[in-house]
């Protein structure tokens, strides 16, 4: 490849690029699938939403563009501008530190732009009322709407007691049976 023999400083080069290139790709590919609800449960190694804001400089994505832009940088300083050896690897290293610097930050930034608000807890709807939207027969389950923090959310719903409520009735939360379904009472 470019006429470069295994030892050489360009084959280094090609193959950090080519690492980092692919894996860059890769992450890419994992993080466009999840936004169409593709399950593809890929750890990043520096963030963990469930700690808080836990931030690391050296995750997968910053060792990523590091190695994807030390490899390109270092091969055009090296071919397209005939660099000699040492410049052609301060050239790299810089252009590397410089991105995995960038992603570090863009991934900081993107961290800050998550509202804790958004993400919905059935527990937050006990006590809050709400409007049937779906019968609630005496004996099964009907829909509720329920407004949270967060916003307007449907679930199912089992009464208290033997009473069927009707579509657009008052209700009130009283408890939680499981993660979709809350029991409650008319107003």
């Amino acid at each position: 490849m470019f006429g470069m023999n295994p030892g050489s400083l360009e084959f280094v080069f090609a193959l950090c690029a080519g690492i980092g290139t692919l894996f860059f790709i890769i992450r890419f590919f994992f993080g466009f699938a999840d936004n169409f609800g593709i399950d593809m449960d890929v750890d990043d190694g520096g963030f963990d939403a469930h700690d808080g804001l836990d931030f690391k400089f050296l995750s997968v994505n910053t060792v990523c563009g590091f190695l994807m832009m030390f490899g390109w940088s270092g091969l055009t300083a090296r071919l397209q501008f005939h660099q000699d050896e040492v410049t052609s690897v301060l050239i790299a290293v810089l252009a590397g530190l410089a991105m995995g610097g960038l992603l570090a930050v863009l991934m900081r930034a993107a961290l800050n732009l998550q509202d804790t608000g958004a993400v919905f807890k059935i527990e937050d709807s006990i006590g809050k009322r709400g409007k049937v939207y779906q019968r609630i027969p005496a004996d099964g389950k009907g829909v509720i709407h329920v407004s949270v923090t967060s916003g307007t959310h449907q679930l199912d719903a089992i009464s208290e007691g033997d009473d069927e409520i009707n579509s657009f009735e008052t209700v009130v939360v009283l408890s939680v049976q499981n993660e979709s379904t809350v029991i409650v009472r008319k107003v």
